[in-house]
């Protein structure tokens, strides 16, 4: 059963503004029939990635969005950096790359984390933004 028109709107405009990545739900999991894509990947791995993810993006855009003359030189460095990953067709999209969370999380990036990446994907929490050289894992 679908929910009503005036919450449905709500929902869809509270998923646009989301500045984080929202985690897959046990019942959503359970139901799918691609067994070649689940592997042995739990949802509470997924879910996990998901938590690194936010934790990252939180970092990133808590040091984004400080002014440049309040910062240590460690910190000033990554901002600009961050202000040079920004191109003018993401400028409103919220973005982490595989550096920020190597930075910021404790997190390996190996073939079992890019497994989770395509299926945060297919769920439409995830999108990958390729341009430049850089990957851009963005939220939907």
């Amino acid at each position: 059963m679908d929910p009503p028109e005036e919450l449905q709107d709500t929902v869809e405009k509270e998923q646009k503004e989301a500045q984080y990545f929202l985690k897959v739900l046990p019942c959503c999991f359970s139901t799918w029939e691609s067994w070649y894509m689940k592997g042995r990947i739990t949802c509470d791995q997924i879910n996990a990635v998901v938590k690194n993810l936010n934790k990252a993006m939180v970092t990133k855009y808590k040091i984004r969005n400080q002014a440049p003359s309040s910062m240590n030189a460690t910190n000033r460095s990554l901002h600009y950096r961050y202000i040079t990953e920004e191109t003018e067709d993401i400028e409103d999209v919220y973005f982490v790359v595989e550096e920020d969370i190597r930075l910021f999380t404790r997190m390996k990036l190996d073939r079992r984390f890019h497994q989770i990446i395509v299926i945060l994907r297919h769920c439409q929490r995830v999108k990958e933004i390729r341009t430049s050289g850089i990957i851009r894992y963005a939220v939907c």
